[in-house]
């Protein structure tokens, strides 16, 4: 599990990579259960195509808006 400052330090990365702005064009659910209760399907479906507007982190986690 990597620690609070490593995932930080992804995060700066990708945002200086200039993935923000990009569309989504593809979406593999590797770790179902990080969806659930939602359709995986439906999920994958609903973000493709989306527009990443913001990169952040929530604890571990690296969230895409």
């Amino acid at each position: 599990m990597p620690e609070l400052p490593e995932v930080q330090t992804v995060v700066n990365e990708i945002k200086k990579q200039k993935l923000v702005g990009e569309k989504i064009k593809d979406v593999e659910i590797l770790v179902p259960s990080l969806v659930a209760p939602l359709d995986t399907a439906a999920f994958a479906k609903a973000l493709k195509g989306r527009k990443i507007t913001d990169l952040s982190r929530r604890a571990k986690y690296i969230v895409a808006t």
